[in-house]
């Protein structure tokens, strides 16, 4: 467990590391908080249309970072013989694998939390009809440009700037979540979480059990394919899954190619909120759970199919 535990951690660490997650993350904060100023005429659905965006945006996002991140923890130790390195230590394949992808998870937990964060000060900055809370969006805008200055201050001292600024964005969209959590709208002090939108909370888990869905497809993908490969076929079962719905209704009179269809293709609506959603958009414990199992089996699956391919595959 010890072996295990240390190379998720490495891996999780090298995903940091990566140029490629620093930008995805900060070019979805940037997404995510330009979205109050699109949503001013929306016509008394600001905050929906923000909420819905933040959390549209986290998905689409999160698929370039899961590929990005297979890519950095499988395809490349792989070709490089980093892999096989480790292999020769009493490391199975199997444990190779499984810890790959919990590192892979775990940077898309850190990355999920920073987004969530920065979509709850972005939706507390809509306000009903034509106005903005410039108060909070500056909060957000400080926060955000701080998360760079400390992350260049410690790449000075020797740190990695790609692994401290993933770490400070979180940290300083946390912050950024607490003080507009203090803010009453047009200004001044409120009764703490007053005005912020709580609900998101329970969306953001829904989407992280997406983004592991879609790291177990990268992580299974990345066994076998090149980057292209891997990056195309992920968007190919991306886009599939979102009209799965459709491609379901179609076959209702084949009911055994039906039932083949919908346990092989991912349905990502599962994780938007919709028929399952009670007050302010939460999603109910109920529907979370039953989504989190779906994941879960279906995460399962595609993980199975990768210990096949890893294992047969040459390192």
């Amino acid at each position: 467990m010890r072996k295990f535990l240390a190379l998720s951690v490495n891996t999780a660490r090298e995903v940091m590391r990566q140029p490629v997650v620093a930008m995805i993350t900060s070019a979805c904060i940037v997404t995510i908080g330009m979205m109050p100023v699109v949503a001013v005429f929306s016509l008394g659905q600001e905050v929906r249309i923000v909420r819905d965006g933040a959390g549209a945006s986290c998905l689409v996002y999160g698929l370039f970072l899961v590929a990005a991140s297979s890519i950095a923890a499988i395809y490349r130790p792989v070709r490089s013989g980093t892999a096989g390195a480790i292999l020769c230590k009493p490391v199975s394949r199997e444990m190779f694998f499984a810890a790959t992808f919990l590192g892979i998870v775990l940077a898309c937990l850190v990355f999920t939390a920073t987004a969530l964060f920065a979509g709850m000060v972005s939706a507390r900055m809509a306000l009903e009809g034509i106005h903005t809370d410039w108060a909070v969006g500056s909060v957000l805008a400080a926060a955000f440009v701080l998360a760079f200055a400390v992350a260049g201050v410690l790449n000075y001292r020797g740190r990695n700037f790609c692994s401290v600024l993933n770490q400070a964005l979180f940290f300083s969209m946390l912050a950024a979540l607490l003080a507009a959590a203090c803010l009453a709208p047009r200004g001044g002090l409120g009764d703490f979480g007053e005005f912020m939108q709580w609900g998101m909370l329970s969306s953001g888990l829904l989407i992280f059990g997406a983004l592991a869905m879609l790291a177990a497809i990268a992580v299974a993908l990345s066994t076998r394919l090149a980057p292209a490969g891997v990056l195309f076929f992920c968007f190919f079962f991306f886009a599939l899954g979102l009209v799965s719905d459709y491609l379901l209704s179609t076959l209702s009179g084949r009911p055994a190619l039906a039932a083949l269809c919908a346990c092989l293709l991912p349905n990502w609506q599962f994780f938007w909120v919709h028929g399952g959603a009670g007050a302010e958009g939460a999603a109910t414990a109920e529907y979370v759970l039953r989504a989190s199992l779906y994941a879960a089996l279906y995460t399962a699956g595609v993980l199975c199919l990768g210990f096949i391919s890893f294992r047969r595959s040459d390192v």
